[in-house]
């Protein structure tokens, strides 16, 4: 695997200046740390910092994700965005992010629209729509003999829907839609061996994606507790099924901390090639993360 040292100094370092300037923060800062595990010795962690910055409605988001297991090469994938409120009835988020698994590199650029539509009719339940697009560079980082090591060009065009029923109850949904420059069906099918299915967005974008449709709820039976379920399928150009759904749940301790526990249950049909052979074996496992947060 080839060394991505340099996404993870950034925000290591962004991270650190968060902490190090609190002042930055017009409405404070957050910061969590997630352990992951699975089977085949599966092991993740992920890093999330966001702050607000000095006195302007734009907040600085942060991530970092590493995972290995005995069947698979590490991934990692960083993340760095921003988000700017820009009226109560909008808001702007983009992203740069950077994937990889030592035989696939992902670079990738997204931005998403927000509409708060119930701030049309002063609406205390929440209805928001969500427009968002995004561009990704996919370079081979081995290049297999017969396959074009040219890079590819991923196209990603999604929209989403959030309902409060209930100040305490809410449901959304998302669908994504990805397109590509050219068919990537030989390289996918090399790559997509030395990738794992789990509910981390990086294992998706490793699988070539197609489309992905999402839908959850969410549920706070008090201020301090909140509970999550949600299910995914993306269908790749491979024709692969992938599957999760998730049950989460977030008690917050006290103002500065919060703990919460995940459990996902991730699924995979077999790969085929058109003669019947198997590429890829079916998949159906269960993974379990733990998170530990503080605002500050």
């Amino acid at each position: 695997m080839r060394p991505s040292h340099t996404p993870l100094l950034l925000v290591e370092f962004l991270a650190a200046l968060i902490s190090a300037l609190p002042s930055l923060a017009h409405a404070g800062a957050y910061t969590s740390l997630t352990v992951g595990s699975g089977p085949d010795d599966y092991r993740s962690y992920t890093v999330n910092a966001n702050a607000g910055l000095f006195d302007l409605p734009v907040q600085l988001n942060l991530s970092h994700f590493r995972a290995k297991s005995a069947q698979a090469d590490d991934v990692t994938q960083s993340v760095v965005g921003l988000d700017w409120t820009a009226a109560r009835l909008l808001s702007v988020g983009i992203s740069h992010s950077k994937i990889s698994d030592g035989t696939l590199d992902v670079s990738g650029n997204d931005a998403m629209l927000s509409f708060s539509l119930n701030e049309l009719w002063k609406g205390e339940l929440r209805t928001v729509i969500d427009a968002g697009y995004g561009k990704s560079d996919y370079t081979p980082a081995v290049h297999p003999i017969g396959v074009n090591s040219q890079s590819l060009i991923q196209k990603r065009n999604s929209v989403g829907l959030r309902q409060d029923l209930t100040p305490s109850f809410a449901v959304y949904g998302s669908h994504d839609r990805y397109n590509y420059d050219r068919n990537p069906t030989a390289i996918a099918i090399f790559l997509i061996l030395s990738s794992r299915n789990t509910s981390n967005v990086a294992y998706t974008l490793l699988g070539f994606p197609d489309k992905t449709n999402s839908l959850g709820i969410t549920w706070r039976p008090s201020d301090s507790l909140t509970l999550d379920l949600s299910s995914s399928k993306t269908v790749t150009l491979l024709e692969q099924q992938l599957v999760s759904k998730r049950l989460s749940l977030d008690y917050q301790v006290n103002d500065a901390v919060n703990i919460a526990t995940a459990v996902t249950r991730s699924s995979s049909t077999a790969l085929l090639r058109a003669s019947g052979q198997t590429v890829q074996a079916a998949t159906n496992d269960t993974y379990l993360d733990l998170t530990a947060g503080w605002t500050f």
